[in-house]
């Protein structure tokens, strides 16, 4: 029952005493006479009769008052029960949205690990020289093409769904808090991008049949070599400089930047 209903039946009730204990106090003869005037009616049934409803009536307002009391805090507290399961379901919520993110963040830098293991062990690397830095002489055709093409294909995929990840920690509710992990993850996306670029630049002397040596691809060098910024390359040079994208600067450590900025707020 609600409050305001408890108060209209509690009003009700003190107005229908009243009322009804108003015709019993008074005599409705031509004088219009108060029986309490009349000191012979004070020891009769109906003086006691009045007395117990007087009574009644105001152990039906305090007891009203008291319900009306309890009823309201038992209504305050359920509505304070209800803000905390409502902001417990939204915590759970937001918890399942960063838990499936991770996933999809996962999958997607297992799949960007498997093609550099891919190229590197078709032989598109400068990774297995003794310590040599340069580029093998070799040609990027046959296999070598086959290779490159299917590899890049998977680079394009995921960097296109990191792309949409980077978004989405932009929008959501749920990453409101976590204004860091759009800024690593639009770093982690560009890496992958200019990896692309120089695909896509190539891709019409690929096509032609004309002739594309392996050290012409620098970015392709970077992703698929040793893991060391001792190495410079003319992407990392210019005026003003370029970015010097990096596989574990870029990529791998800022996905462990973003996995420890989502996993902090799990719990």
């Amino acid at each position: 029952m609600s409050i305001s209903k408890l108060v209209t039946i509690l009003l009700l009730i003190l107005i229908f005493s009243l009322l009804f204990i108003f015709f019993l106090v008074f005599r409705f003869d031509r004088n219009f006479i108060p029986l309490l005037d009349d000191n012979s009616i004070k020891d009769t049934v109906r003086f006691e009769l009045i007395k117990n409803l007087l009574n009644l009536s105001l152990l039906t307002i305090v007891g009203g008052l008291i319900a009306y009391l309890f009823k309201s805090r038992e209504i305050a507290q359920k509505r304070e029960q209800d803000i905390k399961d409502e902001l417990r379901k939204q915590e759970q919520i937001r918890i399942e949205i960063r838990m499936d993110y991770f996933k999809r963040l996962g999958n997607i830098y297992r799949n960007i690990k498997n093609a550099r293991r891919a190229l590197r062990a078709g032989g598109l690397t400068t990774a297995y020289l003794n310590g040599q830095d340069d580029p093998p002489a070799l040609l990027i055709r046959g296999v070598y093409l086959d290779l490159y093409r299917e590899q890049m294909e998977v680079v394009n995929k995921y960097q296109l769904e990191l792309e949409g990840l980077k978004l989405e920690s932009r929008s959501l509710p749920a990453f409101v808090h976590l204004s860091n992990v759009h800024i690593y993850l639009g770093t982690m996306e560009d890496y992958l991008r200019k990896i692309l670029n120089e695909f896509e630049a190539v891709s019409p002397l690929l096509k032609s049949g004309k002739a594309v040596h392996f050290k012409q691809l620098e970015r392709l060098d970077e992703f698929t070599g040793r893991v060391t910024k001792n190495r410079e390359f003319c992407f990392s040079k210019g005026k003003p400089p370029n970015i010097d994208y990096r596989f574990t600067e870029s990529f791998s450590d800022l996905y462990d930047e973003v996995i420890e900025e989502i996993g902090k707020n799990l719990s």
